[in-house]
C-alpha cells in the first residue's frame, strides 16, 4: 500500500513537471502558421523525451487518508468509508445527519 502512496507520489510530481511543455507544444502543433519542418521536429522530440507517465490520464483519485482509489467523494477527496467514519464523529465541518 505504501508502495502505491509513492508511486502516485511521483506520477503527480512528473504531470506537474511536464505540463507547461506539453501545453506549449500543442499550441505550436495546433498553429497553422509555423512551417510544416518546425511541428515535425517538435514531434520527434516530444516522443523521445516525454514519458507516459507524465499523462494526465495515468493519475487515479485516491483517498487522502486510507489512500484507497474505490468509491471517492470528490468533494471531500475521502473515501466512503472513512467519510462515513468522519461524518459520524462529526469532523467534518457543515455535514449534519438528516432524516424525514
Amino acid at each position: 500500500m505504501i508502495n502505491l502512496k509513492f508511486k502516485d507520489i511521483k506520477k503527480r510530481k512528473l504531470v506537474t513537471q511536464y505540463e507547461n511543455s506539453k501545453f506549449i507544444m500543442l499550441l505550436i502543433n495546433s498553429n497553422q502558421n509555423f512551417k510544416s519542418s518546425i511541428q515535425s521536429n517538435l514531434s520527434q522530440f516530444k516522443n523521445k523525451n516525454i514519458s507516459k507517465n507524465s499523462c494526465v490520464v495515468r493519475l487515479t483519485k485516491r483517498c487522502i487518508i486510507s489512500n484507497n482509489n474505490k468509491t471517492i467523494h470528490s468533494q471531500f477527496k475521502l473515501s466512503r468509508s472513512i467519510f462515513l467514519k468522519f461524518a459520524r464523529l462529526n469532523l467534518i465541518f457543515g455535514l449534519r445527519k438528516t432524516s424525514w
